[in-house]
């Protein structure tokens, strides 16, 4: 029996927790850990209830999303966050990405995404839609940001290799085969990856890369 995926839903509107809750039940791949209305609670029932993928609200009281992402990935950087918010704004993807965040989506987007983006941040690290991506770029290319254009790191053709793949949504497993080598070897890049361009996991990568357009 495959383990399913544990959630913590934290949001501080109730009929929209219920209503996430309602549809993602239907699924026999995921499991609702449990919810929360703010940051602060979140925190606290984590101590006791560990779960793999967080979807998190930016935007509540006593303790925002915000502040609550970094906390998170300082204590337990294993777990996966998915922002789920109303502001797609390039600020605030920029900031949430760089804070760590392995996911980004809209109030609006379908719950069929929101699934998605659940399996493939387990499988993958991340999940950025098309939107998203397209936000990035056009992030890098506004007059105040061209310098981004041009990154400083120098990349060796191997990593340049991965990167790509791994923003056309290639596994580590994937990626190793399609290069004919290890998982192990695949894996000791991205950690350089994440040390040369200073994210904090492959969601930080594929941002860096999109921002620098190192991929298209």
């Amino acid at each position: 029996m495959v383990d399913k995926i544990k959630i913590a839903l934290v949001d501080d509107h109730n009929l929209f927790r219920k209503g996430i809750i309602s549809l993602l039940g239907q699924h026999n791949e995921i499991e609702i850990a449990f919810e929360a209305e703010n940051g602060r609670i979140l925190l606290e029932k984590l101590v006791k209830n560990p779960v793999d993928v967080i979807l998190l609200d930016l935007d509540m009281p006593l303790m925002s999303g915000r502040e609550a992402l970094p906390v998170i990935k300082e204590s337990l950087p294993e777990i996966k966050v998915i922002v789920l918010t109303l502001y797609d704004d390039e600020v605030t993807i920029a900031k949430m990405i760089e804070m760590g965040a392995n996911g980004f989506l809209a109030k609006d987007d379908s719950i069929d995404l929101v699934l998605k983006a659940i399996l493939m941040v387990c499988e993958k690290d991340y999940f950025f839609t098309k939107r998203v991506l397209k936000v990035i770029g056009n992030y890098a290319k506004k007059p105040q940001n061209k310098s981004a254009a041009k990154p400083e790191i120098a990349f060796s053709k191997r990593e340049e290799e991965i990167i790509k793949l791994i923003c056309l949504e290639y596994s580590a497993k994937e990626i190793a085969c399609k290069l004919n080598t290890s998982v192990r070897t695949v894996e000791w890049h991205r950690k350089n990856m994440y040390s040369k361009t200073k994210t904090k996991n492959t969601a930080g990568v594929v941002y860096y890369a999109v921002k620098n357009r190192i991929v298209d």
